[in-house]
C-alpha cells in the first residue's frame, strides 16, 4: 500500500513537472495571444501595407523573397477576416514593390495610393472581394512622405524652394497645396499636421566630422508661415529614429545608439515653444529598428525587439507609454527571429502590427514556417 502510495505520488509530480514545462514554452509562442486576437504568417513575404474595413483586414504584400533573390514581379493583396482565417490572396497589377504607399476607404472602395518605380504616384482601387475597379495616375515625378487626415489624406513633396504639402480626397482628388521654406538635403522628413498647425521634422546639415547629419529639426507652420524651430542636440552617439507630436503639442524625438556602454532607445519630450527638454526615458534596445504610434487616446505605442539574453530572446514587446513617458502596459510576445523587424502600427478598432522576421531562420513555431525571411501580421486588442 505504501509503494503504490509512493507511485501515485510519483505520478501526480511528474503530470505537474511536465504540465509547467508546456506552461513555460508557451511563454515563447503563439499561445500567449488574448482571445480575439491573432497572427497570421505569410511566408516568403515583406509587408506593404494594410487597412482594416468591415471587421475584416485587407494586406498588401510583396511575396517570391527567398535566400537568393527578392523577386519584386509578385505584389498581391490579401484578405484576413476577424478571426486571422486568410480568405484569399490575389495579384496586384504592379511589377515593382513599392517603397512608400498608403490605403483609404471611400464608397465602398479599397483605394491602394504608391509610388512607382516611376517615381509616379498612382492610385489602384479595389472592391470588397479584392477585384480591381481602376487604376489612376494622380501625379508625375513626384516622391515624399504620406499623412492620414480625418477625412483626407497629405503627401509631401520636396521642391527646389522646400516643401510642398499636397491635401487629397480619400479617394485621389487634389485640394489643395501648401508650399514651406523647409531648406533641407533629406526629402524623406516626416511630417504631421495638427490643430491647422504642420510639423515638419528633418535633419540638419551634414556634419563631415561625424559621417552623418546630426541634430534633429522641427519647424512648425501656420497658414505657411513658419511660426517655430526647434533643434536637438546631444553630445551621445546617437540618430534619430522617430518622431511624433503629441495631442497636447509636445515633440517626441526618439534615438538609438550606444547610450552609458550599452545600446539603448532615448524617448525624448520637447517643450515646441522654449524648446526645453520635458522629460525623457532610456529603453534597453535590440536593434535601430523601433515603430512608434500616438494611439487614439493621446498615448505612445511603440513595437520593437525585446533585448534579453536568455533563452527568451526571441520575444518583442509592444509597449505603452503616457504623454509624460510613464509606462502603462508592456506585452511581450513571441517567438520571433531575434531582431525582427517592424514595419508598421496601426490603430483601427484593434491594434495591426506588421513586419519580418530579421534572419532566414524565423522561428513562428507555425507549420508555415520557411527557412526564409518570413511576413507575421498581428492583431492585437486595445
Amino acid at each position: 500500500m505504501k509503494v503504490k502510495l509512493t507511485l501515485i505520488i510519483k505520478l501526480l509530480l511528474l503530470i505537474l513537472f511536465v504540465s509547467c514545462s508546456s506552461e513555460d514554452n508557451n511563454t515563447n509562442s503563439t499561445n500567449d495571444l488574448n482571445s480575439g486576437e491573432y497572427v497570421v504568417l505569410l511566408p516568403l513575404s515583406i509587408p506593404i501595407n494594410s487597412i482594416e474595413f468591415n471587421d475584416e483586414v485587407y494586406v498588401f504584400h510583396n511575396d517570391g523573397l527567398n535566400s537568393d533573390r527578392r523577386d519584386f514581379n509578385d505584389n498581391n493583396i490579401s484578405k484576413i477576416d476577424a478571426n486571422g482565417q486568410l480568405l484569399w490572396t490575389k495579384e496586384l497589377s504592379i511589377d515593382d514593390a513599392p517603397e512608400t504607399s498608403f490605403v483609404t476607404i471611400s464608397n465602398s472602395q479599397i483605394n491602394f495610393f504608391y509610388i512607382s518605380i516611376d517615381s509616379e504616384l498612382r492610385c489602384l482601387q479595389f472592391d470588397e472581394n479584392g477585384n480591381q475597379i481602376a487604376e489612376k495616375l494622380i501625379a508625375s515625378n513626384t516622391f515624399g512622405e504620406f499623412y492620414e487626415g480625418e477625412s483626407s489624406f497629405y503627401r509631401s513633396r520636396p521642391t527646389q524652394d522646400g516643401l510642398s504639402i499636397e491635401e487629397y480626397t480619400l479617394s485621389g482628388d487634389l485640394v489643395g497645396v501648401n508650399n514651406l521654406d523647409v531648406p533641407f538635403q533629406f526629402p524623406n522628413s516626416k511630417f504631421f499636421i495638427e490643430n491647422d498647425k504642420i510639423y515638419v521634422f528633418g535633419l540638419s546639415e551634414f556634419n563631415s566630422n561625424t559621417g552623418r547629419a546630426d541634430d534633429p529639426f522641427c519647424k512648425i507652420f501656420e497658414n505657411g508661415v513658419l511660426q517655430q524651430e526647434i533643434i536637438t542636440r546631444s553630445n551621445e552617439r546617437v540618430s534619430i529614429r522617430e518622431s511624433l507630436v503629441l495631442d497636447n503639442g509636445n515633440l517626441l524625438f526618439v534615438y538609438s545608439g550606444v547610450i552609458d556602454n550599452r545600446f539603448q532607445y532615448r524617448f525624448q519630450i520637447i517643450d515646441p515653444m522654449s524648446g526645453n527638454e520635458i522629460a525623457n526615458q532610456l529603453f534597453a534596445a535590440s536593434s535601430n529598428v523601433i515603430s512608434t504610434h500616438l494611439n487614439s487616446n493621446g498615448n505612445i505605442v511603440f513595437a520593437t525587439g525585446n533585448p534579453r539574453t536568455d533563452s527568451f530572446s526571441k520575444w518583442s514587446q509592444v509597449t505603452i507609454l503616457d504623454p509624460e513617458l510613464n509606462l502603462i502596459s508592456q506585452r511581450i510576445l513571441g517567438s520571433f527571429d531575434e531582431g525582427e523587424i517592424f514595419f508598421d502600427i496601426k490603430e483601427e478598432s484593434s491594434y495591426y502590427i506588421s513586419g519580418t522576421t530579421f534572419g532566414r531562420d524565423g522561428d513562428f513555431e507555425l507549420p508555415e514556417n520557411t527557412t526564409g525571411v518570413d511576413m507575421f501580421f498581428y492583431k492585437l486588442n486595445k
